[in-house]
């Protein structure tokens, strides 16, 4: 995850012509950062990114869900033990 980017894409037109900066916050302000007029390697990069971040994020609720569902099991068990006993 540290090599993808952070951030998003900001396409500017001036004169007719694209210029492309990479927008993003460090220390609580937004900085801009040139990338150039092609950036066709670095929207593939972007693309990566949000893709395995969206996957990140399910993966997470899921092992949440699951850590839930643990507990709750661990709770019956031990109240069925507590009981037997």
């Amino acid at each position: 995850m540290d090599t993808l980017p952070n951030g998003h894409l900001e396409e500017k037109v001036v004169k007719g012509k694209k210029y492309y900066y990479l927008r993003y916050w460090e220390n609580g302000r937004l900085r801009s950062k040139y990338l150039g007029k092609d950036v066709t390697e670095i929207k593939e990069k972007f693309k990566i990114a949000t893709e395995t971040k969206i996957k990140l994020n399910r993966l997470i609720e899921e092992r949440n869900r699951i850590v839930r569902i643990l507990d709750k099991i661990s709770k019956i068990l031990v109240e069925n033990d507590q009981l037997n006993t």
